[in-house]
């Protein structure tokens, strides 16, 4: 999600399943493709890791490199805000909703400092944001590499998951990663 024109068909796809507002949107990271264009979720709360938060905060959005990348969509860059989380959270935060449990774990510095995994306990989904990349070499700039090995690692062992959602990547499901 980033300007109107990639917001609209997740619109459509959400409003195809519900008729009911959005409440919630969840920031995975500061990274533009994961925050960039929350404004199209509004009034919904926005939430995110406190470190997300910040981190968004002291570095708005580097709309130059924006262009830079994707030149195409130059003027939706001038027409979007860059709105923060309204609520964030430490370490875990479950918010129930209409019978359903959404777990946002927070795994430690991995990805970057202020990381969100979404885990769907019922379900056995997790939403990895940028934590987890399915056949793509993973950007690393804002994290701690070393530790990101071992969150990733971990993510099996921890949580009873079978299907993983990446932040980038096709949607895989556990057998798919299990080591020979």
């Amino acid at each position: 999600m980033m300007v109107a024109s990639m917001v609209d068909p997740y619109l459509k796809e959400i409003r195809k399943v519900t008729g009911k507002p959005i409440r919630y949107v969840v920031n995975t990271h500061h990274h533009v493709d994961h925050s960039f264009g929350n404004q199209f979720y509004l009034p919904a709360e926005v939430v995110s890791h406190q470190g997300c938060r910040e981190a968004m905060l002291a570095r708005g959005a580097d709309v130059n490199t924006l262009n830079e990348l994707f030149p195409q969509y130059r003027e939706d860059w001038a027409r979007t805000q860059l709105i923060p989380a309204t609520i964030t959270y430490q370490d875990k935060m479950i918010v129930h909703l209409g019978g359903r449990v959404v777990e946002l774990l927070h795994p430690g510095p991995a990805h970057t400092y202020g990381d969100t995994m979404v885990y769907l306990p019922q379900d056995k989904v997790l939403f990895s944001g940028d934590v987890a990349f399915h056949y793509l070499t993973p950007l690393a700039r804002d994290g701690h590499v070393s530790n990101w090995i071992k969150v990733a690692d971990g993510i099996f062992k921890h949580l009873d998951v079978t299907t993983l959602m990446p932040g980038h990547g096709p949607v895989t499901i556990r057998k798919c990663l299990a080591k020979p």
